[in-house]
């Protein structure tokens, strides 16, 4: 049976992965209708720009789905480190997100804010006591040794 915190975990990286992915269409969206727009972008060099864009998008959504199942699913502690390394990265960047905003609007970097604030949050719960168990940390070696010591009734 799967821990309180890996549930929890579910639940605030599917509430990121949600806001992020209708940030990310909507961003692919304006970026289209840059592209159509501008006559830099005319012909070929449109449709590779276009293309590449996409590319990098699907990667985007494909990698965060396969690091939660590994970590939901599979217990993969590799999984777990490289999403918080992932998750560190986007604090580290949090300052030109920041400048963006004071170029734009804050309305355009708070689905961002937002989606980091969870994954905060969901990588809190990856390191709770029970999920600790999950991935196999000292707990789980613990828990071992005091069964395999209990008296069998």
């Amino acid at each position: 049976m799967r821990p309180n915190s890996i549930n929890l975990f579910d639940r605030l990286f599917l509430c990121a992965f949600v806001i992020g992915a209708f940030s990310t269409a909507h961003s692919l969206i304006k970026f289209q209708a840059a592209i159509a727009t501008n006559p830099a972008y005319a012909g070929s060099a449109g449709t590779i720009a276009m293309a590449s864009t996409t590319l990098g998008m699907a990667v985007g959504i494909a990698l965060p789905l396969l690091l939660w199942y590994m970590i939901s699913r599979r217990a993969s502690n590799v999984a777990r480190w490289l999403y918080v390394a992932f998750f560190v990265a986007g604090v580290l960047m949090l300052p030109s997100t920041l400048g963006l905003a004071a170029r734009t609007s804050m309305l355009t970097v708070m689905p961002g804010l937002v989606t980091m604030a969870l994954q905060g949050a969901a990588i809190f719960c990856l390191f709770r006591a029970d999920a600790r168990v999950w991935f196999g940390g000292p707990e789980a070696e613990m828990a071992d040794e005091m069964a395999a010591e209990a008296p069998d009734a």
